[in-house]
């Protein structure tokens, strides 16, 4: 409620502005839309999504260490908290603007893109015994959509985001 009173705001604030104010009021808008899906997600995953990155072996500094994933004890994921994590995934689509430039996209937008797909992934890991061998496949392939996501943008840690995501997916 509070983002869509925001959201209307500045849409009458940036009317009459030049094109430039316009292009950072859009960038702006998609940037709060992002950030407020990442924030319900991590209200709705409590403590264990924030954990994830680490848990998987995603170090800010380095990049990545591969992790063997049948040693690691992952928190549970709610089907609400993997609902929000898909929610992010299309509001990420949903961006009107060049993701490949880095003056228009926000520096959070792979840890929210990654965060999203780790929850994801997590989620999927806790149906493996309730699928088929076909749906498992099917659905690992699903965590391709975040990696294409991280792929898209310029800064290194998209980078190693994308690879943990699919050594993950392929290690599952």
């Amino acid at each position: 409620m509070a983002l869509e009173h925001w959201l209307q705001w500045s849409d009458a604030a940036i009317l009459d502005q030049s094109g430039q104010a316009q292009i950072y009021s859009m960038v702006l808008r998609q940037t709060m839309r992002e950030l407020s899906a990442l924030c319900r997600l991590l209200l709705l995953g409590g403590p264990g999504v924030l954990s994830l990155a680490k848990t998987v072996g995603f170090r800010p500094d380095t990049g990545f260490t591969v992790v063997d994933i049948s040693s690691v004890e992952l928190p549970y994921i709610s089907d609400e908290t993997v609902a929000q994590a898909w929610k992010i995934l299309d509001v990420l689509e949903a961006a009107d603007y060049d993701s490949s430039n880095a003056s228009d996209i926000h520096l959070a937008r792979p840890y929210v893109c990654f965060t999203a797909g780790l929850v994801v992934w997590v989620g999927l890991r806790q149906k493996h015994d309730e699928l088929t061998q076909q749906d498992m496949a099917r659905s690992k392939s699903l965590i391709r959509l975040f990696e294409s996501q991280l792929s898209n943008l310029v800064w290194p840690c998209a980078g190693f985001m994308k690879d943990i995501l699919r050594e993950l997916r392929l290690q599952s």
